[in-house]
């Protein structure tokens, strides 16, 4: 058995139905960041911070 306590004893942790999961407004994956209000995957949210830096960059 391992001895960390957090693998052991994952009660704490809420259920997340697939229905409460966010979904990247791009691609349909799984969101992990969300920019503007808008949910995105890892590789989309690199792209569209870019896309926001250089729009910052140009004012």
């Amino acid at each position: 058995m391992s001895d960390c306590y957090r693998c052991e004893d994952d009660r704490t942790r809420e259920d997340v139905k697939a229905s409460q999961l966010k979904k990247c407004v791009v691609c349909g994956m799984p969101a992990v960041y969300e920019l503007d209000g808008k949910p995105y995957c890892l590789q989309h949210y690199a792209q569209a911070l870019a896309k926001t830096k250089a729009r910052g960059v140009k004012k």
